[in-house]
């Protein structure tokens, strides 16, 4: 148990609210509910429940965090969910009720687009990963060891869905190819690119794959964090779990997606681009 928890909430500085927002919306792309119940009542369900606690009206919810994974957060029907087989409804009361919270994102500025839609009072960047394996060790390796055999690792969507982020990762990926021992892929890649081989390839087509992605990041020494639709990604966090050094490939990633900048000095922990 982490000593910054309490047992008593009359004791708590700070209430984390988890809400998982994409886990609620997905159910209703194939004409589901959340176990039989909207993912807007589910969410009014929360507001409702927090607001009705002594810890929300002794600040009116503003030392509540929202740790959410989701862009949808900041956006009203029909924006919200467009795709959403089960329609949507309003959302106005979960707006209203974490209007003074804190909400933890990929992101901080530029969180919410535009601006003027985030409904919350600040936000912070929260660190997370997806592909973390703590049995692995393999931030236990050093960066030189001789199981670190691929050089650099890049594995990760650039499509044609428009977007800045992902015109560059296709600008980019082609010349990163001729790295040495170096595995550079991607999945939904333009045209007709050949498939990854059992090796260590570039510039290949992948499949989404956490095993593979796992394995080969604990055998990579350079983790290259090309933006995507933001200037944030998640690889920074995988390669600090694998123990890779990052290579930072992205503009206003300084001022806009790093966590804890007046603590941590990720600058002096990796190389940027």
């Amino acid at each position: 148990r982490h000593r910054w928890r309490v047992a008593q909430p009359s004791a708590a500085l700070l209430f984390v609210v988890p809400l998982y927002l994409n886990a609620a919306l997905q159910p209703s792309v194939k004409g589901a509910s959340c176990n039989g119940t909207h993912f807007q009542v589910l969410l009014d369900a929360t507001a409702a429940a927090v607001a009705a606690t002594e810890q929300y009206a002794r600040h009116d919810g503003a030392d509540h965090v929202i740790v959410s994974n989701s862009w949808k957060l900041t956006q009203t029907p029909p924006e919200q969910a467009p795709w959403s087989k089960v329609g949507q409804l309003p959302n106005e009361l979960f707006r209203r009720t974490f209007r003074n919270a804190i909400v933890g994102h990929m992101e901080s500025h530029g969180v919410a687009k535009p601006p003027s839609s985030a409904f919350w009072r600040c936000s912070v960047v929260s660190p997370y990963v997806a592909n973390y394996d703590e049995a692995a060790a393999a931030h236990r390796r050093p960066p030189a060891s001789k199981e670190r055999d691929v050089s650099f690792y890049f594995q990760g969507g650039a499509n044609n869905r428009g977007t800045r982020g992902y015109a560059f990762r296709q600008a980019a990926l082609p010349q990163l190819q001729d790295l040495p021992a170096a595995h550079i892929s991607a999945f939904s890649l333009p045209g007709k690119p050949a498939a990854c081989g059992g090796a260590v390839s570039t510039n290949c087509r992948a499949g989404r794959s956490s095993g593979a992605f796992r394995s080969l990041m604990a055998r990579s020494r350079f983790n290259l964090v090309l933006r995507g639709d933001s200037p944030s990604s998640r690889r920074l966090y995988d390669g600090v779990a694998a123990g890779a050094l990052s290579v930072l490939i992205s503009d206003e990633l300084w001022s806009v997606g790093l966590p804890f900048p007046c603590l941590i000095p990720v600058a002096e922990g990796g190389e940027g681009v």
